[in-house]
């Protein structure tokens, strides 16, 4: 587990080191704006995972107390990123639709609707 959320980390590092490369132009279009929001969900996503595994690895030095303090807050922000990653690979899914149906006048509002994705995700 800890393996999978490492490299998946790293991916979605490369890909916002590669965005931040793009021409200012190329940067704006809905498709990548939409792959940044969902690697940025999917670091928070990871990282998540990354400090529950170091945690749960056996660390005997935590006695159940901080544990359960520990469990608490982390299972409200994994939850936060899972719900953001969900919503934006929805919204990923529904403009792939929109535009197979060449509905080319709802695409600029697809590119609104990024941020609004996050507020649902944390309002879930």
């Amino acid at each position: 587990l800890l393996g999978a959320n490492l490299l998946s980390l790293c991916g979605c590092c490369w890909y916002l080191r590669t965005f931040l490369r793009l021409k200012p132009a190329s940067r704006k279009r809905l498709f990548q704006m939409q792959l940044v929001s969902l690697a940025v969900a999917d670091i928070g996503l990871h990282l998540c995972g990354v400090v529950y595994s170091v945690f749960e690895a056996g660390d005997q030095t935590f006695t159940a107390d901080i544990r359960e303090g520990f469990c608490n807050p982390y299972d409200v922000v994994f939850r936060t990123f899972r719900f953001i990653s969900v919503l934006q690979e929805m919204h990923i899914a529904s403009t792939t639709l929109l535009q197979a149906w060449h509905h080319k006048r709802a695409l600029p509002c697809c590119i609104k609707i990024i941020p609004l994705v996050w507020v649902l995700g944390g309002a879930l």
